[in-house]
């Protein structure tokens, strides 16, 4: 793997300390349940910043984001007219820098501008010095300073007071403003990539307006509220989504009223900041509001300070942070404001929190939050990709490499993407440090339990030394508490787990917790919610851990290759670990967590199943072989049989292959089209896989003699599924 941990100082967890007996931690770890209601960023506010040198007094400009910290302004309306100025402000050092490149556009105002990734900067349009409209095309590059006039065949026609939107990668959205026929209600999309403006032409659509405001909701989606139509000022939210070229008109409970010239900036994932504007009579307003797409909502802020009442004003975002220079307050301003954002405190579904790093290295699948205090590391992915579904947040540095797709958004103060991310990136975020639980001492008592191959014992909640269960043994426990000095299950042993009363189960581990290669959790009920179980480990490594450092097994909670496992881990102190090919549904809580090639981890919310274990083992993947083609293949050895005189044969093999990662189910069925067992019904990876039917049915009776069917269902997004069927045949 070759990543080290970066040592860093430890954040302080003594006001978080509590002194509780560890039989009643079990209320204080569920409202835990790393199910965090936290706070990731910095305070809300509004923040005036006062640098040395910074633009004239101007309105009707644009700014646009540089990427990191830094923003671009160019031109406005001053007091002597039209402005052709270039600036670049830096959050980091609060400076503004006049930048004086050899080319650069007429003097304007009322154009738009919008981020083209990385430090370019799109700019289009304008009300020019000469009075009259603009289609011009230009792109500003910080690298060198160059503003280039480009030349697309085919353009919007010259307009003024339209709003433009960056959609990710090189693509920036642009609607309405008015031409010389008026209002107009065109979407444009323009590509850097081939110096393309493409008329969009979706069924549904705002009315053709001008002075309203568009901002980033992710992903390739865009929000626009406001502006002036034939009706006058206007108050209606509508939602862009680039991917199915639709507009849709959202009807929020609460908005802010119509208004004109208001700003709006990105605070990542799906919020939108917006303040001030025009709503009537020249007349400023000083309201700042938080739109959230996911539950389509206007929040008003009540804010201690924040700008004065204005309109024409340009916002932009500075990752979770947005800046707002200028605009028309009753007079011209040259003011410089920095909001601060904080989300309301909402509950995390975290499927990892970690004090130090989080490393993935191939991970299948996954779902669920994720933070970490210092670093993530996701290390090259599987073929074709290594899916994980959630935000992921860290308050230092994200490294996503090739072939990892975060369905979600990435936030920490430096990201370096390889991958694809659907939710949008932002740098310089502020996350926050989030505190992890602190355990109280665990006192074991002296006696070891020991379950030998094959067998099966039950063991009563209580206080014991040593738990081991051998290869294919069986341990039964039972909702309550258990104090224990370690907790070692061997390879394919079982840990069966009876949650019928509905009371939670709690395991305080001393010392080491090893879940051995293909062991596994059952639950009783199988519906039994995952929640209900917490194993704290209160192992202390004060030695410097690093995910290279192979020795010493004791100082980490190991998820054995293969293994299965359900529930809250809670090890503030050590590094958990996921083996390669493991499944784990929870939460987990630690120091440090690596995750190895083939895991595959959901939170408790998730609805992804894994496939069935208990008496049919795990999938085994072949990773050296390439597929290329869906195969089910004739299973072995066939005929099969459970009773003594084919002791040899007392189970068969199935085998399937797959080109890319999949829902598939995997069932044995009747002739007469009855369900005996469905072994598989889950996503599982590209490769080729191999699963064990014992002859036994649902209920874990084994099955008359004769020919039964199985049946391969592979589902495709946007295609057919998949069906393949067999024969087999049990001997009796």
């Amino acid at each position: 793997m070759g990543i080290g941990l970066k040592q860093k100082t430890k954040l302080s967890l003594t006001t978080f300390e509590v002194d509780i007996p560890m039989k009643t931690t079990f209320g204080i770890l569920t409202a835990f349940g790393l199910l965090l209601t936290t706070a990731l960023q910095a305070q809300d506010d509004w923040t005036l910043k006062s640098p040395a040198t910074k633009p004239s007094v101007r309105y009707q400009h644009a700014i646009a984001s540089l990427g990191g910290d830094q923003v671009l302004l160019f031109g406005g309306t001053e007091v002597g007219g039209a402005n052709d100025e270039t600036w670049v402000y830096d959050l980091s050092d609060n400076i503004w820098t006049l930048k004086s490149p050899a080319t650069k556009p007429s003097a304007r105002r009322l154009h738009a501008m919008a981020s083209l990734g990385g430090d370019q900067v799109l700019l289009f349009g304008a009300f020019d010095q000469g009075g009259g409209s603009d289609d011009e095309t230009w792109v500003y590059d910080l690298s060198d300073n160059t503003w280039t006039t480009k030349n697309p065949a085919i353009k919007p026609s010259a307009r003024y007071a339209h709003a433009m939107v960056y959609l990710g990668g090189d693509q920036v959205l642009l609607f309405g403003g008015i031409d010389v026929g008026g209002n107009n209600d065109e979407t444009w999309v323009y590509d850097l990539s081939d110096n393309t403006w493409t008329l969009k032409n979706p069924a549904t659509k705002p009315s053709a307006r001008r002075a309203h405001a568009m901002a980033s909701l992710g992903g390739d989606q865009v929000l626009l509220f406001g502006g002036h139509d034939v009706g006058g000022a206007n108050d209606e939210t509508w939602v862009y989504d680039l991917s199915d070229n639709t507009w849709t008109l959202k009807s929020p409970a609460t908005q802010p009223s119509a208004r004109t010239q208001h700003g709006m900036a990105s605070l990542g994932g799906d919020q939108v900041l917006l303040f001030g504007g025009n709503i009537g009579g020249g007349f400023g307003v000083d309201e700042t509001w938080v739109y959230d797409l996911s539950d389509n909502t206007w929040m008003l802020k009540s804010l201690a300070t924040e700008p004065s009442g204005r309109y024409s004003h340009a916002m932009a975002s500075l990752g979770g942070q947005v800046l707002l220079f200028g605009g028309n307050a009753s007079f011209l301003d040259d003011e410089t404001w920095v909001y601060t954002a904080t989300p309301a405190p909402v509950t995390k579904p975290f499927v990892f929190l970690a004090d130090e790093n989080v490393e993935i290295n191939g991970e299948v699948n996954s779902d669920g939050d994720i933070h970490a205090n210092n670093d993530i590391f996701f290390n090259e992915g599987n073929k074709p990709n290594s899916l994980h579904t959630g935000n992921v947040t860290a308050s230092d540095d994200i490294f996503i490499k090739k072939r990892n797709k975060i369905v979600g958004t990435v936030m920490g103060d430096d990201v370096e993407n390889s991958g694809t991310v659907t939710g949008g990136v932002t740098e310089n975020a502020g996350i926050a440090k989030v505190p992890l639980p602190v355990l109280a001492s665990i006192e074991p008592g002296d006696d070891d339990v020991t379950v030998k191959k094959g067998k099966t014992l039950t063991l009563d909640p209580g206080d014991y030394e040593e738990v081991k269960v051998e290869k294919k043994g069986t341990l039964n426990l039972k909702s309550g508490t258990y104090n224990l000095e370690c907790l070692n299950l061997g390879e394919k042993a079982m840990l069966v787990i009876d949650l019928s009363s509905g009371d939670p189960i709690i395991l305080n581990v001393d010392e080491e917790v090893i879940f051995g290669k293909n062991a596994a959790m059952k639950l009783l009920p199988s519906t039994a919610s995952t929640d209900l179980i917490t194993i704290n480990s209160d192992e202390d490594d004060d030695s410097d851990q690093d995910f290279d450092d192979d020795e010493d097994d004791t100082d980490r909670v190991i998820i054995g290759e293969g293994a299965q496992v359900f529930g809250n881990i809670i090890a503030p102190e050590t590094m958990v670990v996921l083996d390669k090919k493991s499944r784990f549904k929870g939460a987990i809580c630690a120091e440090n967590i690596l995750v190895l090639n083939g895991a595959r981890f959901v939170h408790h919310s998730s609805t992804a199943s894994f496939p069935k274990g208990s008496e049919v083992e795990e999938s085994e993947v072949t990773e050296s072989e390439v597929v290329t083609d869906y195969v089910l293949e004739q299973n072995y050895p066939n005929p099969f049989s459970q009773i003594p005189r084919f002791a040899g044969n007392p189970s068969t093999e199935i085998n399937f292959q797959l080109p890319a990662a999949s829902d598939v189910k995997l069932v044995i069925y009747s002739l007469t089209g009855q369900v005996v067992r469905e072994l598989v019904n889950g996503v599982m990876p590209a490769g080729r896989h191999a699963i064990t039917w014992n002859g036994r049915n649902h209920a874990g009776e084994a099955v008359a003699g004769g020919v039964y069917l199985y049946r391969l269902i592979v589902e495709r997004n946007g295609e057919a599924p998949v069906v393949m069927t067999r024969k087999l045949t049990v001997l009796k």
